[in-house]
């Protein structure tokens, strides 16, 4: 088995008699409505490459645009098999299904099922939503990928599934160790940069035990799962437009701080890959052939918050709507008709 980043999320997977999983593609600009960028940016070499993957089936985790993007999917033959969670709701099928894909497979969470010469189960969200109370607007959201490749090799994709101790520990009880896991390192929330009460300074500190707290759980749920390699993945990219300046403020390692928090707290019988665009990384070995990575492979934060300010002049599509002063909207109408469309 062999392991291609391409960004945050997105990997392909290449398996031992030749089958390709391409995970959460996300090659386009300007997400979540025009305001996230992926980071390290992908050079117009590898996004020609990256658009012309054809491969044998796609994983999609869940529907947040820097997993689900719709812009990247079209780029894709509509006849690829589609494997996605089957959940109590279809939003995903319904998203993915618009796209005119006519081959979606819902498969039963949890459970391995044979494609070609592969077992693949899709696992469900640890927690039944993101507070643990599932509703009408607040269910399970997330999965993670697990495939047993034909010579043996087992991969774990954890994407940004919510994980905790425990639930590291379940897996390993009901799938065993995996070769290698793809564990997230960061996070992405409004907190702190959004919060107008913060000034710059204690958004920094803020962010910094964020940071903090992040990693020790990167290392701690890696070191219960015991992969021979880790992958830091589904954690990096930067806002654009009038909101750039806020990425100074994202809670999100840096590959030095990764590479610290592993030397003070990770398994030595663990290899930490980091990985950037165009790497891959053949298990059996350890071996990592390194692509491009366009000078930010070890980059920092200045790097980083350089690269957000370099986009502050793109547009933003909330910023060109404009409602009259007066204009009420008539939202016990609108609500209820949300709740009917579900």
């Amino acid at each position: 088995m062999r392991i291609e980043f391409i960004s945050n999320a997105s990997i392909v997977i290449y398996c031992a008699d030749g089958t390709t999983i391409l995970c959460d593609p996300w090659l386009s600009e300007g997400v979540f409505h025009g305001s996230w960028y992926n980071f390290p940016p992908l050079n117009e070499q590898q996004l020609k490459t990256y658009r012309n993957l054809r491969p044998d089936y796609i994983y999609i985790s869940h529907s947040h645009p820097d997993h689900l993007d719709p812009k990247t999917l079209t780029l894709y033959d509509k006849n690829t098999p589609v494997l996605i969670g089957k959940y109590a709701h279809n939003h995903l099928f319904r998203t993915i299904s618009g796209l005119n894909f006519t081959d979606i497979r819902e498969l039963a969470l949890g459970e391995f099922m044979n494609f070609d010469s592969l077992e693949v189960a899709i696992l469900p969200q640890f927690a039944g939503s993101a507070d643990g109370h599932p509703d009408d607007v607040g269910y399970a959201l997330d999965s993670s990928l697990w495939v047993k490749d034909a010579d043996g090799t087992q991969l774990l994709h954890l994407v940004d599934n919510p994980t905790k101790p425990r639930d590291a520990q379940q897996l390993v009880e009901r799938y065993g160790q995996p070769d290698v896991a793809l564990v997230p390192y960061s996070g992405a929330s409004f907190f702190p940069h959004a919060f107008s009460h913060y000034d710059s300074d204690q958004k920094h500190v803020l962010k910094d035990k964020v940071k903090k707290r992040r990693l020790e759980a990167f290392c701690e749920i890696t070191n219960i799962l015991k992969p021979t390699q880790v992958i830091p993945a589904a954690g990096s990219y930067v806002m654009g437009g009038r909101i750039a300046h806020y990425s100074e403020f994202l809670h999100q390692a840096t590959p030095d701080d990764l590479a610290a928090a592993w030397e003070s707290k990770g398994n030595p019988s663990t290899h930490l890959c980091m990985l950037t665009t165009g790497d891959v990384l053949e298990v059996a070995s350890g071996d990592i052939t390194q692509g491009d990575d366009n000078g930010y492979r070890r980059f920092s934060e200045e790097e980083r918050t350089a690269y957000a300010l370099s986009l502050k002049d793109q547009s933003l599509p909330q910023d060109e709507i404009y409602l009259p002063p007066d204009f009420k909207l008539p939202w016990p109408r609108l609500l209820a008709k949300a709740r009917r469309n579900q």
